[in-house]
């Protein structure tokens, strides 16, 4: 129906622009849900009917996902009905996660998929293509358009390491950051092992050659970090559904392979 194929159409999108809309359009969805079921029944059954088949094969979800619109509709139909979801296959990013599904079936945890390059190259041809000795790297981003805590915390490490030729530094502030993070480096001369660059576009070697890496907490981030065996300081962003970068991230700090630090610390 054309109502199952504009909600499967919002609730599959992930642009930035739906995320902020997320309560919104979760609220349209169950209302109009509500509307066909006490009004059509019929259509209401064509519409999940249709939406089984865009999810055939199942949930893929981090820690956070369970209060995303896609994971809480599933939830919001299970408890309507009095059923358990019922898809062919359920996997899973995490363990975790697991917790907050409610399904016929336990899932498949497969963790996130990552970009393949990750996986098909060695710090030391990782290095040899940054044209870099073997001294320490650190890797730094805070995503695409940037954080602007990361930066200013960046910064100050920087300023910290900078001329001593200890550490290669590479940073990645984002678009929105790029001309602040500069200025607030504008009083000291960057030494030529430090790169700070608005986007870090070769990301699979940037990540490949490095020995420690800052950065946020999303599930997908984590999963590269996991499959490169890259130990981490993570920085969770505050501002996601229910806080779950920081959920995510205490999965790896509590196997010890990063350390987590909250912005308000």
């Amino acid at each position: 129906s054309d109502i199952s194929l504009n909600i499967s159409r919002e609730l599959l999108q992930q642009n930035h622009q739906v995320r902020l809309m997320r309560k919104n359009i979760e609220k349209k969805i169950k209302n109009e849900l509500l509307s066909m079921l006490k009004n059509d029944r019929e259509k209401y059954e064509a519409f999940w009917k249709s939406f089984g088949r865009v999810l055939k094969f199942g949930v893929y979800t981090d820690y956070g996902m369970h209060k995303d619109a896609l994971s809480d509709l599933l939830v919001f139909y299970s408890a309507k009905e009095e059923k358990l979801i019922t898809l062919d296959e359920y996997v899973s990013a995490m363990p975790e996660a697991q917790k907050y599904m409610k399904l016929n079936k336990m899932p498949t945890v497969t963790g996130n998929p990552i970009r393949q390059e990750l996986l098909s190259i060695t710090r030391e041809e990782a290095r040899k293509k940054l044209g870099i000795d073997d001294s320490p790297l650190i890797l730094s981003f805070g995503g695409s358009l940037g954080a602007r805590r990361v930066n200013e915390a960046v910064t100050g490490l920087i300023k910290w390491h900078n001329g001593t030729d200890k550490f290669y530094h590479i940073h990645g502030t984002g678009k929105v950051g790029h001309a602040t993070m500069l200025e607030n480096l504008s009083d000291i001369t960057l030494s030529s092992k430090v790169d700070v660059r608005e986007y870090i576009n070769d990301m699979d070697v940037c990540m490949a050659a490095a020995d420690l890496i800052i950065c946020r907490a999303g599930a997908i981030t984590l999963s590269e970090l996991q499959a490169c065996g890259k130990p981490a300081i993570l920085i969770p962003s505050p501002n996601v559904a229910e806080n779950h970068q920081y959920h995510n991230g205490m999965v790896l700090s509590d196997m010890g392979a990063a350390i987590l630090i909250e912005e308000k610390n």
